[in-house]
């Protein structure tokens, strides 16, 4: 019986070790290094942009108008040790705002519409202004 108890103790004793290191092994973003990088700031309607960031940071996404499947569409994804990678393609315009609380970084995607050659000639010509 004592021999139990021995290893229930010695597993308990192992166990907290273990827990206690997780607790305070820290997590979170470090706020004194570069965590999120965009390749684009402004992007058009169509056109992919990627996204960088670190791991173990977390951002939240708030899109306006309507949700981030109305407006993005995934197109590739890659995990490079701390770094996560991902990329994007926009299909609609709005704008996307990704906050972090951990640092009070964030960071604006803004979709415009597409350009056509078509309305810059429409424009020349004097069509699509109000009278």
């Amino acid at each position: 019986m004592k021999k139990i108890f021995a290893i229930i103790i010695g597993f308990l004793f192992f166990g907290s070790i273990f827990g206690i290191a997780s607790i305070t092994a820290g997590g979170g973003c470090d706020c004194s290094q570069v965590n999120f990088l965009l390749s684009q700031t402004t992007v058009q309607v169509g056109d992919t942009f990627t996204i960088t960031k670190r791991g173990y940071c977390l951002y939240d996404e708030q899109p306006y108008p309507g949700t981030l499947k109305e407006m993005l569409q995934f197109v590739s994804g890659s995990d490079e040790g701390i770094w996560e990678t991902v990329t994007f393609r926009a299909l609609r315009p709005g704008t996307i705002t990704y906050t972090s609380e951990d640092c009070s970084d964030v960071h604006i995607v803004t979709i415009v519409p597409k350009e056509y050659p078509i309305f810059s000639f429409m424009n020349i010509l004097g069509f699509g202004k109000r009278k």
